[in-house]
């Protein structure tokens, strides 16, 4: 009875630990969404939220807070929520005529908000006409309840040792993937990631690199423990930009973490 009761033990202990293992959390993070390439040199986009502290040394940048849109008090005309100009398209415009609802936001920001089955959806500005009027870099559905609030993040895309910087410190394991929807260059998108340690003033580490001729993703999976990872991108020898529409690129960033 007891050596049956200790073999119950060790396997009650070994279950214990499997489900710890598969209970670890999971995020993802969208570092950039919809981005239109421009550079023939290395740039490191990001998405930045409210709480972004400049560095001139590698650290992580604050990707994870939103810019929050509030009505403006006393001001009836000035709102901040979207529609669509016309269902399942990507043209989006303010809810209120003239209501200004694009005002804080430009060509390449991240936008988070939820579509007619309250579903929350990434999306970028993919161009903007002016504060009313906006295209998102994809089709969205937001009419049942006809109008929806947005939270934002500001783009940047830097070339300096100290930009584009994303956290993976705590983590057991990360996948970069990146996802190219359109493509619309001569000689292909060049990608790297890199990895680094806080504060670190030398070169990252690359750990993967390729050339992108052609629309899909590609995914790198990092198991050993870095602080901070970042995704380069730049042009492999041209780019048409003319009309957006169809000839601006359209690539997302994003940092599964575990």
């Amino acid at each position: 009875m007891r050596r049956y009761l200790s073999a119950l033990a060790v396997a009650l202990v070994a279950l214990s630990g499997a489900a710890r293992v598969w209970s670890v959390e999971q995020s993802t993070l969208a570092v950039v969404v919809g981005y239109d390439l421009d550079s023939t040199s290395f740039v490191y986009p990001i998405a930045l939220g409210p709480t972004m502290l400049p560095s001139t040394v590698i650290r992580p940048q604050a990707v994870e807070g939103w810019f929050e849109r509030v009505a403006a008090p006393g001001s009836p005309t000035l709102s901040p929520r979207i529609t669509t100009a016309t269902e399942g398209t990507a043209s989006v415009v303010s809810c209120v005529s003239s209501g200004s609802a694009f005002s804080p936001v430009s060509t390449g920001d991240l936008v988070q908000f939820n579509d007619k089955f309250n579903r929350p959806l990434y999306a970028s500005i993919f161009d903007k006409t002016d504060a009313n009027t906006a295209t998102f870099d994809r089709t969205v559905s937001l009419t049942q309840t006809g109008c929806a609030a947005y939270r934002y993040r500001k783009v940047e895309a830097g070339a300096a040792i100290y930009d584009g910087w994303f956290s993976v410190s705590g983590r057991e394991y990360t996948t970069v993937f990146i996802e190219v929807a359109q493509l619309v260059v001569t000689g292909g998108v060049d990608i790297k990631v890199e990895c680094a340690v806080n504060h670190a003033l030398a070169a990252a580490q690359v750990l993967a690199s390729s050339n992108i001729t052609a629309v899909g993703g590609f995914a790198v999976a990092i198991p050993e423990p870095w602080d901070v990872c970042r995704v380069g991108l730049k042009i492999g020898t041209s780019d048409d930009d003319s009309p957006a529409a169809t000839d601006n690129e359209k690539i997302s960033v994003y940092a599964i973490r575990r």
